[in-house]
């Protein structure tokens, strides 16, 4: 199975390694030049039979409220050292809190994410997390 992800689009670029070491980031987002890492506790992933939807949060307002992002990865197969295409969805909302006034619903908006899979060795995880 594929354990490291480069995607872009729409001026978000990201990197995502499962299985990198707890203590390093394991998610690198760039969102039109402001770029936030994220270790693996802070990394929501909710398995599914297509694949894993990862989500974190990007900001959170005094009300409560915030914008989230997350993205789709599909189950990619395939061997150590090999690279794939990889196409896929990426999904942000804003959202507002209990304290806010006045109440607003939440937007999402979707965004189109390309770049490649592979599959890293173990020793190699570490250290592209660093």
């Amino acid at each position: 199975m594929a354990n490291h992800y480069r995607l872009s689009g729409h001026g978000i670029e990201l990197t995502y390694t499962i299985g990198a070491n707890p203590a390093l980031p394991a998610l690198t987002i760039t969102d039109n030049g402001i770029t936030q890492t994220f270790r693996p506790e802070a990394i929501t992933v909710d398995l599914t039979d297509l694949g894993a939807m990862v989500s974190v949060p990007l900001s959170s307002a005094g009300d409560g409220g915030g914008v989230r992002f997350g993205f789709f990865l599909p189950a990619v197969r395939i061997s150590p050292g090999q690279r794939v295409a990889v196409t896929t969805s990426g999904i942000i909302q804003t959202h507002c809190g209990p304290n806010s006034a006045p109440q607003r619903p939440s937007t999402w908006s979707c965004v189109h994410l390309h770049g490649v899979a592979c599959q890293l060795a173990a020793p190699v995880i570490a250290a592209v997390a660093a």
